[in-house]
Parts: C-alpha cells; sequence; structure tokens
C-alpha cells in the first residue's frame, strides 16, 4: 500500500514538474500542413482565446481548437505557428506569452 501511495504521489509530482516543459512543445513534419481555419469566437472576459492549430495524428491532420485562457495584465499571446525549414520539414512552436 505505501508502494502504491508513493507511486501515485511520484507520478502526480512528475506532472506538475513536467507540465511547464509540456507548454513549449515543437513538432516536425514531413509535409505541409493545410491552411488555418476562420473561427468566430465569442468574447468572454477575462478570458482570451489563443487560436487552435494543426496537428498530425498517426499521419492526419486534426484540427485542435485553442483553449480559453485567464487573460495576462501587460502581456499579449504569441500564436502557435507552424515554420517552414530549409530541409523541407515543417516545425510546430507552440504559443507562449510574451511581455
Amino acid at each position: 500500500m505505501i508502494l502504491r501511495s508513493g507511486l501515485a504521489l511520484a507520478t502526480i509530482a512528475l506532472s506538475v514538474v513536467a507540465y511547464p516543459a509540456a507548454a513549449q512543445r515543437i513538432y516536425y513534419e514531413a509535409q505541409a500542413v493545410p491552411p488555418g481555419r476562420v473561427e468566430v469566437v465569442p468574447d468572454a472576459q477575462p478570458y482570451v482565446y489563443p487560436p487552435g492549430h494543426w496537428e498530425d495524428r498517426g499521419g492526419v491532420h486534426v484540427w485542435v481548437n485553442g483553449p480559453y485562457v485567464v487573460e495576462r495584465p501587460q502581456m499579449y499571446w504569441v500564436p502557435g505557428r507552424w515554420l517552414h525549414q530549409p530541409d523541407g520539414r515543417w516545425v510546430f512552436e507552440d504559443g507562449h506569452w510574451e511581455r
């Protein structure tokens, strides 16, 4: 029982520690992604809506809606974006807050 509790605590601790790193994900693609979608988003103060993006899931591009996030004073959201690399690959930089 103690081992299971310790394992559960370790899992929770690692997920909390690993979360900030997951917020800066980078994806690599061999093919171009489809164009972005036009999203109609209702205003929901104090939240902002970072736009959605395409993700590759098993070789199929799937649209992922952006989540509502609490606005951060004196900061702005830089949306995630796909960048075409000189070697032909596409790299996705996750969205993030900047001052």
